[in-house]
């Protein structure tokens, strides 16, 4: 008989992880998915990992989450640039060669409203300046 699959995870964690000389607040990083938010929640005991289907669902077990932070661009640019925002730049350059393709490019602003991924990527490369091709 196969198993259910749980959209969550619960993993003790050892004394080691844990600094001896604080106090320890409950903290989320959450990064979108498909069909919602993963999320990863940290407290003094436990590492957890589920997904939610809206943010806020993130609270109805956890109201004691003092941290949560939110993996999300923002400062979008209004039209194509080549490398990305200065600051997506500027990561990639202190990451170094083998970290730096974790940077992701952000979207233009426009790109938020396309029907579709094949109409983002249209709005974009038109609004590259012209001349350039966007690779």
């Amino acid at each position: 008989m196969a198993k259910k699959r749980s959209t969550k995870a619960t993993i003790p964690l050892g004394e080691e992880l844990l600094a001896p000389t604080r106090v320890m607040t409950s903290v989320a990083g959450v990064d979108g998915t498909p069909g919602g938010w993963a999320v990863v929640i940290m407290d003094p005991k436990l590492l957890i990992v589920r997904k939610v289907i809206a943010l806020s669902d993130l609270f109805d077990d956890r109201p004691d989450l003092e941290i949560v932070a939110v993996d999300v661009p923002i400062g979008l640019l209004e039209r194509y640039e080549k490398g990305g925002r200065t600051c997506d730049r500027e990561a990639r350059k202190l990451l170094g060669k083998y970290r730096h393709s974790s940077v992701f490019p952000a979207p233009i602003r426009a790109a938020l409203m396309a029907k579709s991924w094949e109409d983002a990527c249209a709005l974009s490369r038109n609004s590259a300046p012209q001349g350039k091709a966007i690779q």
